[in-house]
């Protein structure tokens, strides 16, 4: 496949994730209204600071947990995020990014809290998703997220430093 195919086709995958998730958004507020959720994300416990991970010297590796993807599938058949997490900890990563878009990627928000629960907290741990609503900034601050994976093409640019300031805040 060319790459001007593949750019093409990973722009149709973000496409169609993102309509997908436009049209679920409303249902999974009416099950835990905003309201809800940012009463929760006062009282979780405090993020482990990514971005000062990043500015200290020596390299700093953030690995991914992704079971499957939707160009090749499932790419780890028996995968467990926790354990998958603690290897990638063990072998000298210091943040853990976990996919937990069910549709696509096979991932659950479950598998980043029980992540956050087993790692030490000195280990940020990420949500990789595609975010593109400030109720799934509250809805990760929630499940234990210290930090959430933006993608930049998503937002115009006034959107994007809104969402980067609510990361911050939270």
């Amino acid at each position: 496949m060319s790459v001007t195919n593949l750019a093409k086709r990973r722009g149709k995958i973000l496409d169609d994730i993102l309509h997908y998730y436009r049209e679920q958004l409303p249902k999974t507020m009416r099950e835990t209204p905003l309201e809800d959720l940012r009463a929760f994300a006062s009282v979780a416990p405090p993020k482990t600071d990514l971005t000062q991970l990043l500015r200290a010297p020596g390299t700093t590796l953030i690995a991914g947990c992704q079971k499957a993807s939707p160009m090749k599938g499932l790419l780890v058949p028996g995968y467990n995020a926790v354990r998958r997490a603690e290897k990638f900890v063990e072998a000298g990563a210091t943040a853990v990014a976990i996919h937990t878009d069910a549709r696509h990627y096979q991932g659950q928000l479950e598998e980043l809290r029980d992540v956050r629960e087993t790692l030490p907290r000195k280990i940020p741990v990420i949500r990789h998703d595609f975010i593109f609503d400030p109720y799934q900034m509250y809805e990760s601050s929630v499940a234990g997220a210290d930090a959430v994976w933006l993608i930049t093409a998503v937002f115009g640019e006034s959107d994007l430093r809104e969402m980067l300031q609510l990361a911050q805040k939270l």
